[in-house]
């Protein structure tokens, strides 16, 4: 064996026992967008386990978050039983729509299986979605998902090697896991697998993918965890990361088999949905609202008009929304309002948008432009639209107009607060009502009263400015709260006392409130007759009610839920509004109940106890146990939702309805706002409600709105009664002359002013928890000893631990490492080695690779540095080129020349991203080519005998592309993406040397059935000017044992570029028109081509199989038929009737002869293949027959590695 062969050997080796491969990627670049609206200033705060990264004046939400994240630390840890490697570093955004412009993630590769070693990194990034409850529950599932993430895939290099080669985890198990750690039984996991269980789905539910992948594994968890003992689900993460595979990790912990674990857990839910079934019903197939829609359409909300009429409902596909209205008596639908843009590989935004009412024929809007909230008012009479930017809040959750339609009441989320603020529908006035840390949600305006009902999962009804609850003991239970805009005292009256979420209140009177309530463990609609006390359950859906709207006056009800995992609307146009329902209590709803009583007994048991005491007894606990929680036994619940009240308590809370007849009453005539200051200080505790002033930001106008005319049209408004707010010329703050002095607080016990009637209790055993009537922690404390010294200790040590604010900075790290083989039709087999880094929030990237042939007298080499942290992105790009190329022998029989060709290339770029899926970009160059005579193939001479011959370019390039495809598998795609480009060379010291081309490439994906696609595909391109190039058609990239045509000539007489005998730079810019199955390289050549591809992508068994595939080849199996066609000319194009290919033109003197040979232009091809992943390569094996001039020919067998076309 020879040197070269030694060499070749010895390199081959090495790619196949390599990682994997990103150079088998489509040969086309596409890609999406992330847009930049604004800056961010980014410091952080440092504990003993995290970073936690913020920007604006949230330092206050930074500190909660970081302690409440080392506080769960151990929990994370002790459950799945693995400690991180390094400290996580978490990035805090305000909103949904500020993490939408972050860039991570952008550029990762749509096929990681196949394509590279990945560097698992800890960094996550988390939205503030509006609510202190929400905020939790996202930091818990992004730090318990890297977690399991760097446990599954790697902490270290070694095991991230090793991962990206063996690891191949079904997405229900990880994403499952994470799911589960976090949120354990949740209400919506619950709904889900309890509705997934009735259909035949149910089979093939470890198959499911993206959200409801999550949501099946968050359940198969829950279920090792209910049975097994949670000491299982760390065992058998555990030994998957030993033995990387999850079926082998079942069977040696739980000594049962995955197939017998998976019916297990079926008759386990399905035994639930048995029993609920029972007592609960679905909706009526008569009362579906909406026709059959998209499934990534949700519908976020529903509302019914005053006059009940007109329903308007919303619908966001992925975060584009639109708004309708539809007559209930006609049928017509009409579009309001559209928005946004669809959302790929980011969180969804589905509470957006908003609308409410204003009146009958007025409808307001919410929903989010260019990163901000914007308000529109749209009048059905005029048909217009008054927008209105409400950009210091940072989320809204929910909003409703006052009866005459002028004050709004809004839920919103400001410097991280979720309060209330009342705003006016003309003007641009804002009053903070509420200012504290606890969740404010979903107001109403109590009718033809001064009152709001909303929710709260405050545990005091005494509202303090300066309060701060602890963030860590926020509590889940959402009750409902009466807010009275006349009261001069921090005091709330409470309706609810539930250990549930009461939420969505809507008031039919001032004494009866309908509400949504997961009190059963299935959110149903619930009535609240506050005179009485009573509690009553109206629907007993088993699903839960997503969103409902009642029209008291019409009896007509509109919801949002799903069936059978299948979200509608529906009207009910003759509801009962006094149906009264009893249902059991699901059983999640039984063991969340029965731990709430054990926590609550253990506490009890605590109060007492000395810190000796209580050091042994957590001792004892931390000793291994079996989990005994699915043995609790559920509290006692009564026999019927309607049970006699009680005595009315001392105060008189009747006074509600009432006007209020004091001195310093609020006068709605002429109410006062105070306006919002930008950097609110804590509030000082007043007798009047605190106030923040919100600087005007809409410009004078001199012109009046159609919407402010009619308003001058209106008659004068009724004078008020003394004490009424008059919300028909409410008056804001500034326009005050004397505003009321400051006055501190009286302290009134709590319990004195908000006692309400309440349901009579059946008597309660010693120690047993009244869930019903709960007594939150806040109140039951207040009597209490203060906190103990170990407690106060350790609250002082993790603060202690945490240190900061630091500035943000941008340091660089490997993001990614690639070896690659890859084939290129002149040079032959090569290497490729790739790296990528980035900062921290990918803002700024460098790439950087070279590939060299394995004879290593062939290479390129490119760097490149991206900057994407504003609005317009910038870049910059240096690429080399060297071809070694012998020339063809020339016509005398002379042996031809060995050249070296090289193409040195530097890039300037400029993207603007005009939406997340389209940008375009400019990008100036200047280039050298240099070609060297090194002498005869068989004998160079060194050095070259010959001056080497230099050309100078400077050019433009300018690019369209579109991208909204999404990867649904290894090879599958969904969706289009295209791209139009334009470049132009000219020449420095020679301009007959410049040229241009344009070409455009389209693709498109479509899904047939499960994960069948048909995709399809075409190409034009046409170079022009001074000096033409060639396209080459036909082959394939990455083409093994490949051919190639150096012989013809195109019809104007010009070679083909790869024949010529002599220097020929065309070489470093000809391209090579792929992919055309069954031909050669460069079968046809000219300055123009076109060419379409179809395939027919079946991944027969994965679409077979109803359960998890182990083996990788067989998972990645995918069988194919394609047809391709095309064709290449210079000059007339085939379509013309005397084309370059079919006619040809003789001139001999002075005479011109045109010769008719009736060629085919078009070459095309058609067959079958298939394609899997061997050795850690996408290898594709394709057998084709080729049709050349109406001849079929012999089939023909092609090898290639990569993806796509």
């Amino acid at each position: 064996m020879n040197l070269r062969s030694g060499l070749l050997l010895t390199l081959t080796l090495i790619v196949l026992s390599s990682p994997q491969v990103k150079a088998q990627q489509s040969r086309e670049v596409f890609g999406k967008n992330r847009i930049q609206y604004r800056q961010f200033d980014w410091v952080y705060l440092s504990g003993e386990n995290f970073d936690v990264y913020y920007y604006d004046a949230r330092k206050g939400v930074a500190t909660e978050a970081l302690e409440y994240l080392e506080g769960e630390f151990d929990r994370i840890t002790d459950l799945i039983g693995y400690p991180p490697y390094f400290k996580t570093k978490v990035f805090l955004y305000n909103s949904l729509s500020d993490l939408r412009q972050s860039n991570v993630g952008l550029n990762h590769n749509v096929f990681n299986v196949g394509g590279e070693t990945e560097f698992i990194k800890p960094y996550v990034e988390v939205a503030h979605m509006g609510t202190a409850q929400e905020f939790k529950d996202e930091l818990l599932f992004q730090i318990s998902d890297i977690m399991i993430h760097e446990m599954m895939f790697g902490g270290n290099l070694k095991d991230m090697f090793q991962s990206s080669i063996l690891m191949n985890l079904p997405d229900w198990f990880v994403n499952g896991a994470s799911l589960y750690v976090a949120r354990g039984w949740s209400m919506d996991m619950d709904d889900y697998i309890r509705q997934l269980m009735k259909t035949r789905r149910a089979k093939r539910a470890t198959k499911l993918s993206g959200n409801e992948a999550g949501l099946v594994g968050q359940s198969i968890w829950n279920f090792i965890a209910e049975k097994y003992g949670k000491s299982s689900v760390a065992n058998i993460l555990n030994y998957t990361r030993v033995t990387r595979n999850e079926e082998k990790s079942i069977l040696i912990t739980l000594g049962i088999s995955f197939k017998q674990l998976l019916a297990e857990w079926q008759k386990f839910y399905s035994d639930m949905e048995t029993t609920v079934s029972k007592s609960y019903i679905d909706p009526e197939a008569s009362t579906s609202f909406t026709q059959q829609h998209n499934k990534t359409t949700e519908f976020t909300t529903v509302k019914i008009s005053p006059d009940g009429r007109n329903i308007a409902y919303a619908e966001n596909d992925r975060g584009r929304y639109i708004v309708k209205v539809r007559s209930l008596e006609t049928g017509r639908e009409k579009t309001i309002i559209s928005g946004g843009s669809k959302v790929i590989k980011q969180r969804v935004d589905y509470s957006l948008p908003l609308i409410a009412w204003s009146d009958a024929t007025t409808l307001g809007v919410i929903g989010v432009k260019s990163g901000q909230y914007v308000f529109w008012l749209y009048d059905f009479n005029t048909r217009t639209k008054l927008p209105r930017q409400l950009e210091r809040f940072s989320n809204i959750r929910s909003f409703s107009f006052s009866g005459n339609g002028r004050l709004i009441i809004l839920s919103a989320d400001f410097e991280g607060k979720s309060d209330l603020f009342l705003l006016s529908s003309k003007r641009d006035r804002v009053r903070r009502l509420t200012n504290d840390l606890y969740d404010d949600l979903d107001p109403t305006f109590i009718p033809n009263t001064n009152r709001i009902v909303f929710s709260s999962n405050r545990t005091t009804d005494t509202l303090r400015a300066n309060a701060k609850p602890q963030f860590e003991k926020l509590t889940n239970n959402y009750n409902l709260f009466v807010y009275d805009l006349d009261s001069t005292k921090f005091l709330l009256t409470r309706l609810t006392n539930t250990l549930s979420k009461d939420h969505s209140p809507q008031a039919m009177d001032e004494n009866n409130f309908y509400y949504l309530s997961d009190q059963r463990g299935i959110i149903n609609l619930f009535k609240y007759n506050r005179p009485t006390g009573i509690y009553s359950q109206i629907t007993n859906f088993n699903a839960s009610i997503k969103d409902i709207d009642l029209n008291f006056a019409n009896q007509t009800m509109a919801m949002v839920m799903t069936e059978d995992n299948k979200e509608n609307i529906y009207v009910d146009r003759s509801f009962n509004l006094n149906r009264q329902v009893f249902t059991p209590a699901t059983r999640r709803k039984d063991l969340q109940q029965a731990r709430v009583i054990r926590e609550r007994r253990k506490q009890e048991e605590n109060k007492n106890m000395s810190i000796k005491d209580l050091l042994n007894s957590r001792l004892r606990q931390a000793q291994p146990q079996k989990d005994t929680a699915t043995n609790v036994q559920p509290p006692a619940r009564r026999d019927s939702t309607i049970v006699q009240s009680g005595p009315p308590p001392a105060i008189d809370s009747t006074r509600l309805g009432k006007p209020v007849n004091r001195a310093d009453a609020v006068n709605s005539d002429n109410y006062a706002f105070e306006d919002e200051v930008k950097k609110p200080a804590p509030a000082p505790v007043t007798t009047t409600p605190p106030a923040v002033r919100t600087e005007t930001t809409t410009p004078a106008r001199t012109e009046t709105t159609p919407a402010e005319r009619a308003e001058n049209r209106q008659p004068p408004a009724q004078q008020p009664k003394p004490g009424e707010v008059n919300t028909d010329n409410y008056v804001f703050g500034d326009e005050e002359k004397k505003p009321a002095p400051a006055q501190s607080t009286p302290q009134v016990p709590a319990t004195d002013t908000t006692k309400v009637a309440r349901t009579q209790q059946t008597p309660k055993k010693p120690g047993e928890v009244n869930t019903d009537n709960y007594t939150f922690e806040d109140e039951a404390v207040k009597n209490q000893p203060s906190e103990s010294f170990l407690t106060r200790y350790m609250k002082a040590r993790e603060k202690s631990r945490i240190t900061g604010p630091f500035p943000y900075e941008s340091k660089f790290s490997s993001n990614s490492l690639v070896t690659s083989m890859l084939v290129d039709p002149m040079r032959g087999l090569g290497i490729s080695i790739e790296t990528q880094m980035n900062d921290m929030l990918e803002n700024y990237r460098f790439f950087g690779g070279l590939m060299t042939s394995v004879d290593l007298k062939n290479g390129d080499f490119f760097a490149e540095f991206q900057y994407l942290k504003s609005l317009i992105d910038f870049g910059v790009r240096v690429d080399r080129k060297g071809i070694r190329w012998s020339a063809e022998p020339a016509e005398d029989g002379l042996q031809g020349e060995l050249y070296h060709y090289s193409l040195n290339r530097i890039e300037l770029s400029a993207s603007l991203p005009i939406s997340d899926r389209i940008r375009f970009t400019l990008k100036p160059f200047g280039a050298l080519a240099r070609s060297v005579d090194l002498g005869e193939a068989d004998y160079p001479t060194a050095p070259p005998s010959v001056a080497p011959v230099n050309n100078y370019y400077a050019g433009l390039k300018a690019e369209l592309v579109y991208d909204n495809s999404v990867s649904t598998g290894l090879n599958l795609i969904e969706g289009t993406r295209a791209k139009i480009s334009f470049q132009n060379y000219q020449g420095l010291n020679n301009a007959d040397l410049g040229f241009s081309q344009a070409s455009i490439d389209v693709r498109h994906y479509q899904k047939i059935y499960k994960e069948i696609v048909f995709a399809v595909r075409g190409f034009a391109g046409t170079f022009f000017g001074n000096s033409p190039k060639k396209y080459l058609l036909g082959g394939m990239d990455n083409w093994l044992f490949n051919k190639t045509r150096k012989n013809g000539k195109t019809s104007d007489g010009q070679p083909n570029p790869l024949g010529f005998p002599g220097e020929n730079q065309d070489i470093l810019f000809v391209e090579y028109a792929t992919s055309l199955r069954g031909f050669d390289y460069a079968t046809l050549f000219g300055n123009s081509v076109m060419m379409a591809n179809a395939e027919f992508r079946v991944p027969l068994v994965k679409a077979l199989s109803n359960g998890p595939i182990s083996s990788n080849l067989l998972r990645n199996l995918q069988f194919i038929a394609f047809y391709d066609i095309g064709t290449s000319w210079s000059g007339k194009p085939p379509f013309n009737s005397t084309n370059s290919v079919s006619y040809e033109e003789i001139a001999d003197g002075p005479f011109k002869v045109q010769i008719k040979n009736y060629l085919n232009p078009w070459l095309y091809s058609y067959g079958l293949g298939v394609r899997t992943v061997l050795f850690g390569y996408y290898i594709k094996g394709d057998v084709a027959w080729p049709v050349e001039n109406y001849q079929v020919s012999k089939p023909r067998v092609f090898v290639t590695l990569g993806f796509d076309f």
